[in-house]
This record gives C-alpha cells, structure tokens and sequence, in this order.
C-alpha cells in the first residue's frame, strides 16, 4: 500500500509519496492534541460549577 500526502490551495496541488508509519503516527498524535483541547471549555465550565455548588 503506498500512503501520500495532498495539498490542494488555489495557486498549487502537491502529492507527496510518505511512508504509511510516519502518517499513522501523525493521525494518532493530531487526534490526541486535538480532543484534549476540544474538551477544555466543558471541563473548565463544569469545575466552576462544581466549586460554585461547593462554596454554598
């Protein structure tokens, strides 16, 4: 199987031939970053709720 990576913009369209390992290891890392930082607001609003209910 060969894995590549594409980039299309407006003024060029690449296709680069990239080992499958290297592109696997980089969807796991990108999806970790971003889940972690997609959760932050709900967990920020939840411990301002929690210690709200706390503090009464």
């Amino acid at each position: 199987m060969k894995c590549y990576v594409i980039r299309n913009s407006p003024s060029s369209n690449m296709r680069r031939s990239v080992p499958c390992g290297l592109l696997q290891t980089y969807a796991d890392q990108s999806i970790k970053k971003n889940s972690a930082s997609n959760h932050l607001p709900s967990v920020t609003i939840l411990s301002v709720v929690f210690a709200i209910c706390v503090l009464y």
